[in-house]
């Protein structure tokens, strides 16, 4: 293994652990703001999976496409977000990775059911990841971008949010994966919103392809 990606291996640890204990110091009296869970099974080119939380109301039912190898379509259905409930139109698209690096880029529609303007939201991420043993250590960074439609400035791209998710992902086999994270929010002025811990159970069926070759 090259040396220089070992070198690059060994600092990504450390900023994690770093990462990791200003996680839990961003915590009012080290308590979690609330528990996310994803479910997602994967058959081939389609996706099904949902989303929902112990501490909030909001759910997620979810269904993607996999349109090429790098690019996804998605659909949400979003409820118990104060009452507004949204659909969701999402494309991803992988961009880039090399050795531990990727970056990733999210262009998301947010159609609100009752009152209240639509957001098209723009969400890169950048990250890197690497193996201890028998697990995967991730970290992320995805800056939230919303461009609003006002009535005296026109069109305008606003920051919303930072999202910094630390993960730790264990591949059971080719079929399923199970991953444990904790993600903090922060404002557009860096401030703190919520810092909150999740789990993600994805099943992968990837001989049982929509389209037949």
């Amino acid at each position: 293994e090259n040396k220089m990606f070992k070198n690059i291996k060994l600092i990504i640890v450390g900023l994690l652990v770093m990462t990791s204990l200003s996680f839990a110091d961003s915590t009012p009296e080290n308590e979690w703001d609330k528990f996310e869970t994803n479910v997602e099974i994967k058959f081939g080119d389609i996706k099904f999976g949902s989303r929902s939380y112990v501490d909030d109301d909001e759910n997620h039912l979810i269904f993607g496409y996999q349109l090429f190898p790098r690019l996804e379509t998605q659909y949400r259905y979003v409820t118990g977000l104060s009452g507004q409930n949204q659909h969701r139109f999402r494309v991803s698209h992988k961009t880039f990775g090399y050795g531990p690096f990727f970056a990733n880029s999210v262009l998301e529609y947010r159609l609100k059911q009752d009152e209240g303007d639509d957001i098209l939201r723009i969400r890169p991420k950048v990250g890197a990841k690497v193996p201890i043993g028998g697990l995967t250590l991730q970290y992320d960074l995805q800056p939230h971008w919303n461009f609003d439609n006002e009535t005296d400035t026109g069109s305008q791209l606003k920051l919303n949010k930072y999202e910094h998710t630390v993960s730790a992902i264990k591949k059971i086999n080719d079929n399923l994966s199970l991953t444990l994270f904790a993600q903090m929010e922060r404002d557009e002025d860096n401030n703190h919103k919520e810092t909150y811990m999740g789990t993600s159970i994805k099943i992968n069926f990837p001989q049982l392809t929509v389209i037949q070759e």
